[in-house]
């Protein structure tokens, strides 16, 4: 045998041997088919449940292609965060056992950390493989193990769940009051500034708007009874003014809904693209 053919050999046996290191060590099979934890079609599911053992238990429930969050009162919910819970039902991993053969308790799957319902499905969280860090997640009578994207929602405060966006969506904003200004929107989709200010012009006025209608938080927080500056908003084909109660706290400009028990915090830059019109330098 020549030496070119033994050290060939010897690659096939070691690599033989590392295929098999790894299979037996975290029952990996490098070859190994993906398979999706479950068939949900999550466009279809209209119901959410999670219930936690370190939290709140939240419920969701969508309506008119809007997801809310249950409580008092209802809020509408995050869909980045919603759409989170719903992808668990799709996540794909090539990991998977027979939950009849493994020791459920110690994988933090008895009890679940969380449990997860989309309508009637129901999904055990547990806890990750100290190993590769891949979450043991149970549904029917078989255990995934898929990656972990799932920590922050096992104790998040309800709050994190709730949209970040202070307007609705598609809102039209038609008239706005704030420290000591007015505008507002005539029939001819016109703006009109009162104090008038030669100084403000109708571009900078449209930037100001727009930036209330596609406004988000960087979080929101349970109001904490801050007190402020009243500022006022007016939406197309809306009765009733939304209310706010502007408040400063350092570097962070907070924008309280009293009505709706929470607070949207922004940085500062995003606060003053808010508050103050912009010039062309600004830009």
């Amino acid at each position: 045998m020549n030496i070119r053919l033994l050290l060939n050999l010897l690659l096939l046996v070691v690599a033989g041997g590392l295929a098999l290191f790894i299979y037996l060590g975290t029952g990996k099979d490098p070859g190994a088919d993906q398979y999706s934890v479950s068939r949900i079609d999550p466009d279809t599911v209209s119901a959410i449940q999670l219930v936690r053992v370190q939290g709140e238990t939240l419920d969701f429930s969508r309506r008119d292609g809007q997801w809310f969050i249950a409580g008092s009162p209802e809020q509408p919910a995050d869909d980045f965060q919603v759409g989170t819970l719903l992808a668990l039902a799709n996540a794909e991993t090539d990991r998977h056992y027979p939950a009849s053969t493994l020791d459920l308790k110690t994988m933090g799957l008895l009890p679940p950390q969380a449990t997860l319902l989309l309508d009637d499905e129901r999904f055990d969280i547990g806890s990750t493989n100290p190993l590769d860090r891949l979450r043991y997640v149970r549904h029917g009578d078989t255990v995934y193990l898929v990656m972990d994207r799932y920590q922050h929602l096992l104790n998040a405060r309800r709050s994190n769940f709730i949209d970040r966006r202070l307007l609705p969506p598609d809102a039209v904003v038609t008239g706005l009051s704030m420290q000591g200004l007015s505008l507002q929107l005539d029939p001819d989709n016109h703006w009109s500034l009162q104090p008038a200010d030669p100084a403000v012009s109708a571009t900078a006025i449209r930037t100001l708007v727009s930036a209330w209608e596609n406004a988000r938080a960087l979080y929101v927080r349970e109001h904490t009874g801050y007190g402020g500056e009243p500022v006022n908003l007016r939406l197309k084909a809306a009765s009733e003014p939304l209310k706010f109660t502007l408040h400063k706290d350092g570097t962070d400009i907070i924008l309280a809904r009293k009505d709706r028990g929470i607070q949207y915090h922004l940085s500062e830059a995003s606060g003053r693209q808010l508050l103050e019109f912009q010039s062309e330098q600004d830009k």
